[in-house]
């Protein structure tokens, strides 16, 4: 693995792992977006819960780096 030395320390770590949710995140709320159809409160919703976790999951990265 080229980015071994990435793994060893926590914050590396956190901060590798966030890039995960930042394409996971907007992908579901696209999904449900198409999946609810005419259904606006279960889009809405999805989009205010996402947004949400979204912004706990940077804030927490954006912590590490103090």
């Amino acid at each position: 693995m080229q980015f071994k030395g990435w793994l060893k320390h926590d914050e590396t770590r956190a901060l590798a792992g966030g890039v995960y949710p930042s394409f996971l995140i907007p992908g579901v709320m696209s999904l449900i977006a198409q999946v609810s159809g005419e259904n606006k409160f279960i889009w809405r919703t999805t989009f205010v819960i996402a947004g949400a976790r979204g912004y706990v999951i940077h804030a927490r990265e954006a912590g590490l780096g103090q």
